[in-house]
Parts: C-alpha cells; sequence; structure tokens
C-alpha cells in the first residue's frame, strides 16, 4: 500500500493582490501537496484566516498597509505553522531569524529560490520538525545582498531614502529622527530600537540609548570617559560608557 502523500494547507498574507495571485500561481506549480487554504490583506484579517484554517506553511509579507505582519506572528502565543517571509525589503532578515522561519524570500519572488523554500516545508515534516531551519536561514540571508535603500512610513505612504544617506537616527520618545546627507529630517513612528534591528549588520552603531549613527560617516572620535564622536554634518554626539570599548573595536575595523 502506497504511503499517503502529506498535503499542506497553506496561507498566504500580502496587501497587494497581484502579488497574492502571482504567488498561488506559483505555489501551485510546486505539486499538488500543497493547498491553498486562505488569503489575507492585513494584520486583522491574516489573524483570522490564520485561526480558522489553521494552516501548514503561511506566506508573509512584512509591510502591511501601515503595520508589520510581525504582528500577527506575535498575537500566537504559539506558532505552530511553517513560516516563509516574502517581502521587498531584507534588512527585517534578523528578526525573521529570531522567528525561527523556514525561509525569508525576496520580491520578485524567483521560482527556483520558491521550490526550494516548499522542499524545506517537505523536509521539516520527514525531518520531524528538527531544528535546521534556523541554520537554512541564516546562511540564505548571508547569501542574499546587503539591501541599499530603507522604507520610512509618511503619512501618505513611504519614502525611501538610501542607506548610505543616513548620519545618524535620534530616539523621540516612541518615535525616531533620521538625519540624512541633505540635511533633511524625517520623523518616523518607530522606536529606536526597531531600526537598530532593521540596520543592523549594516555599518550603523548605536553609541548611546538616544543614538544610532553611519559609522562610515564618523569624522572623528574625542577620548574622554565615554568619549564624543563627531558625525560628518558636524554633529558631535555622546558615546556612553558602558558602549565605548564596542564602538572602538568597531570603528577600528572601518
Amino acid at each position: 500500500m502506497e504511503d499517503k502523500i502529506k498535503k499542506f494547507k497553506v496561507v498566504i498574507i500580502d496587501d497587494e493582490k497581484h502579488g497574492r495571485e502571482l504567488l498561488k500561481k506559483l505555489v501551485i506549480m510546486n505539486g499538488d501537496d500543497f493547498i491553498i487554504s486562505g488569503e489575507a490583506d492585513s494584520v486583522e484579517s491574516g489573524i483570522s484566516v490564520i485561526e480558522e484554517t489553521e494552516p501548514d506553511l503561511v506566506f508573509l509579507d512584512i509591510e502591511l498597509y501601515d503595520r508589520s505582519g510581525f504582528e500577527i506572528l506575535e498575537h500566537f502565543s504559539q506558532i505552530n505553522f511553517s513560516i516563509i517571509f516574502a517581502t521587498a525589503y531584507n534588512y527585517y532578515a534578523i528578526k525573521a531569524i529570531k522567528f525561527a522561519a523556514l525561509d525569508y524570500l525576496l520580491k520578485p519572488i524567483d521560482q527556483s529560490e520558491l521550490t526550494q523554500a516548499l522542499d524545506k516545508v517537505r523536509a521539516k515534516v520527514d525531518n520531524n520538525g528538527s531544528g535546521k531551519s534556523r541554520i537554512s536561514l541564516a546562511q540564505s540571508i548571508m547569501d542574499k545582498p546587503k539591501p541599499d535603500k530603507i522604507a520610512l512610513p509618511s503619512d501618505s505612504g513611504y519614502i525611501f531614502i538610501d542607506i548610505n544617506d543616513i548620519i545618524r537616527c535620534e530616539a523621540e520618545s516612541n518615535y525616531t529622527k533620521f538625519f540624512l546627507k541633505n540635511k533633511s529630517e524625517i520623523l518616523t513612528c518607530h522606536t529606536l530600537k526597531e531600526y537598530e534591528s532593521l540596520l543592523e549588520g549594516l555599518d550603523f552603531f548605536r553609541i548611546h540609548h538616544s543614538h544610532l549613527i553611519n559609522m562610515k560617516l564618523v569624522q572623528s572620535y574625542i577620548k574622554g570617559k565615554g568619549g564624543n564622536v563627531i558625525m560628518k554634518d558636524g554633529t558631535q554626539l555622546e558615546v556612553s560608557t558602558r558602549r565605548k570599548d564596542m564602538f572602538l573595536k568597531q570603528f577600528a575595523k572601518l
């Protein structure tokens, strides 16, 4: 008697309809063991469809209108489904690892990369859910190019800026202000801690609880208890005592 083929229920969460339609087609092309059981375009509808359909796999876009797809995952005290992120931005990669995502696909989605991701879903079942996904995801992320832009939320949508144009970021309560090379300033409704995570591995360093700086744009360092840095735009910022040694190590590598 032949073994029964495992069927995987799939939910796709993306705020762009054409993105959901394309992903559905690509998934279906990979075999009849993947069945689309639901789709959603927001945090609320995403939570609802997951609770209703109890999927085996969720494809999740991270930028959903003005909210984050991570909020969907944070809603669940226990995640009983595999996660594959499908997003246009790879600066969320480190946070994806924290959620033990199975894979992280950059848009436009490549058919061969999707096939490899779905094979990981099948392999996870064969390996009884062994904890290899974090390792494979980390390797996958290392193989992807570093992003050159970041999307900052605005009243009308998003502002895309070159990461190399960011001189520094400053905390203002639960907001963050970006200071750019062209002397413009952008205030965003996310914390400095969130941007510290997003810019991790991109030559940014948090020298103080209020300041995240672009290490490539440090002009000089002034010795002191913690010391001070002078940025390319002439701004002088304090380095906290407890971050001094780590800062100097990072500074020496540039």
